[in-house]
């Protein structure tokens, strides 16, 4: 019995393992297109894409992180207690109750896109939302087949669905941005074939799960309804759970999309003209790709670690460490990245976006990653403790704490403002989120010591990349022109930086060798680690 536990814990892990592979994978895709297709349409191309993604964006977090996750839960329930053909009744209450909520979305974006294109202040955002629209028909599908491998503890399905419809969609936005413009479409237009290549993108990946189910289901028998009140019970539970672990991991999706319908009016009630609104928004979107690059790493190390929450829920001792570990781990990588960032910005901004406009801004929209990673971090570990409903309404507060903050922050100091208003909507959000971790759990995230370690490794990688900076002056002739320079310094100052950070951080001893162990890679950074205890007082 001991043996089939550890046997199914394996089997658990390692299949979390492959949708973090693909999810880390899927996320680098989504932020590292951005820069070419920016290079290629321009700050104000790049305005008009940014301003409708977030319907794209909350799509897909449906489709991924949302209602596949509650599926998955009651199918795994029923086949826990050998109950296949009650496992099987699930799927199509599932899909009606899915159908149902997304059908309603898309309803109300296509006929309300006229309104909402003159809400966000540009008339001409409408064949876009329309466009867009047409992702919401495509989850139901998406959703119920993930959920039924998910809760087979079949990963693979998922992991190959999201890289598919990443890969194909990328591809597609950057062949048709590049075609497009060579034909001298407008930006517009542009932007309405990039929803398209969405959208395609999209049903690829509902494709290859079709694919996956009819190939191990077609000697099986899928019983498509249940009793009356067993279906009642699973739409119910759909709907409910399923609505709050969406909007449990929409908060920067949220945050983007507060900025769509805000910005633009507010800089032109402020006495900017349209087309000045549309630059500055586009350089300050150029944030949102550095903002996903700081945050996978981050992420990807922190999360790893909550499965291991879940599955110790019943050892509270074990538990604890690590709760604790994920949320240093957050700390550490996040602080390090945001610092890094903010450090290297004029010379990424060049490197990535060809001049210097907008650094100062997007060195403070940078700040996102170090608490919306502490934010998403204590999320998926309150979910792990079956604290779903509280997240999501901390999210929502979150959201509208950022469209006050927006209404007074942009009028005063335009698209800075915005920045503003998001951290400063992040950090309320983080400061309740570990209050309710704390009541919940009684627990010290850290302690003074590793607070010490910690300034001290970002105060040593601060000092070298400024040495760095100083130092690499003397190779700007050998460069011919001056992004080729400026990336020449960013990916240097990154990787030396990168280094001696945690290079400082591991012989800090703040981490014991078990939770390197944990890590990726864990195993080879032993040799680092100094002698000694690790205190956790």
């Amino acid at each position: 019995m001991k043996k089939e536990k550890d046997n199914s814990k394996k089997v658990l892990l390692k299949g979390t393992a492959i949708l973090s592979v693909a999810g880390l994978l899927s996320k680098i895709l989504s932020a590292v297109y951005r820069v070419p297709f920016q290079n290629i349409v321009g700050d104000v191309g790049f305005y008009i894409y940014q301003q409708v993604y977030p319907f794209y964006g909350i799509a897909v977090s449906f489709a991924t992180y949302g209602f596949p996750v509650v599926i998955s839960k009651l199918y795994a329930e029923k086949i826990s207690i050998g109950d296949t053909r009650a496992a099987k009744n699930i799927l199509f209450p599932a899909f009606v109750s899915v159908s149902t909520i997304c059908l309603l979305i898309f309803l109300v974006i296509y006929f309300g896109s006229t309104f909402f294109a003159r809400l966000m202040g540009d008339p001409r955002l409408e064949p876009l939302l329309k466009m867009v629209s047409l992702t919401f028909l495509i989850i139901p599908l998406v959703s119920v087949m993930r959920g039924h491998f998910q809760g087979q503890v079949f990963m693979a399905p998922t992991a190959i669905s999201q890289l598919g419809e990443q890969i194909v969609r990328v591809s597609l936005i950057l062949i048709l941005a590049f075609l497009l413009t060579a034909k001298g479409f407008t930006l517009y237009g542009i932007g309405k074939w990039t929803m398209f290549a969405s959208v395609v993108g999209s049903l690829c990946g509902a494709m290859i799960l079709v694919a996956f189910f009819i190939h191990h289901h077609h000697q099986s028998q899928i019983h498509f309804w249940n009793s009356i009140n067993g279906s009642v019970k699973i739409m119910k539970v759909v709907w409910t759970e399923g609505i709050a672990v969406c909007i449990s991991s929409l908060t920067l999706l949220l945050f983007q999309l507060a900025d769509s319908f805000q910005m633009v009016p507010l800089l032109k009630e402020s006495g900017m003209a349209l087309t000045q609104a549309q630059v500055m928004k586009g350089i300050y979107d150029r944030g949102q790709p550095l903002v996903q690059l700081g945050m996978v790493l981050a992420i990807s190390l922190s999360l790893s670690v909550v499965p291991f929450v879940a599955a110790m829920k019943r050892k509270s001792e074990e538990m604890t460490g690590y709760i604790r570990f994920a949320f240093q781990l957050s700390l550490v990588v996040s602080s390090a990245a945001t610092t890094g960032l903010i450090l290297i910005m004029n010379d990424l901004n060049v490197m990535l976006f060809e001049n210097e406009w907008g650094s100062n801004v997007l060195r403070i929209f940078v700040l996102i990653v170090f608490f919306a990673t502490i934010c998403t971090t204590i999320i998926s570990v309150l979910q792990g403790l079956d604290i779903t409903y509280f997240s999501a309404c901390i999210v929502i507060v979150g959201f509208f704490v950022k469209l006050l903050f927006n209404r007074f922050f942009i009028l005063k100091w335009g698209t800075m403002g915005a920045a503003i208003a998001s951290n400063l909507a992040l950090l309320l959000m983080a400061v309740i989120l570990i209050y309710r971790l704390r009541k919940t759990i009684d627990i010290r995230l850290v302690n003074w010591r590793f607070v010490i370690v910690l300034i001290k490794s970002l105060t040593i990688m601060t000092i070298t990349i400024s040495l760095f900076f100083l130092i690499s002056r003397v190779f700007a002739p050998l460069f011919h022109g001056v992004r080729l320079f400026s990336a020449f310094v960013a990916i240097c100052a990154a990787v030396i930086g990168a280094i001696v950070f945690f290079i400082s951080i591991i012989r800090g001893r703040i981490f014991s060798k078990e939770e390197i162990i944990l890590l990726p890679f864990g195993s080879r950074l032993q040799f680092l680690l100094k002698e000694g205890r690790v205190n956790r007082d």
